[in-house]
């Protein structure tokens, strides 16, 4: 499921178009040993690390950490998620 997901809103069919969500399900999919979305998630990861600023990067990656701490519509209440994401962001 999180494959099609990401991919639903990596393209933005039948939803608004979010690349930052879209790395969520992708990362979903990988840690479902999808490895089909390995490249995915990594290309936009990749993009977000290598097209910001360090600060805009951890604002960005601490965004996505908060929306798994707190869930909404688009992402699921993911504790395990939202530490991994703080984590990448402290991290980089």
């Amino acid at each position: 499921m999180g494959l099609y997901l990401a991919v639903l809103y990596n393209v933005g069919a039948g939803v608004e178009k979010d690349d930052l969500v879209s790395l969520y399900w992708f990362d979903r999919a990988v840690d479902n040993h999808c490895k089909a979305a390995k490249q995915d998630r990594d290309g936009i990861f990749n993009a977000y690390k290598n097209n910001f600023t360090a600060e805009e990067f951890y604002d960005i990656m601490s965004n996505l950490s908060r929306r798994c701490t707190s869930g909404d519509e688009d992402i699921p209440r993911d504790a395990k998620k939202a530490e991994y994401w703080r984590r990448v962001a402290e991290d980089n």
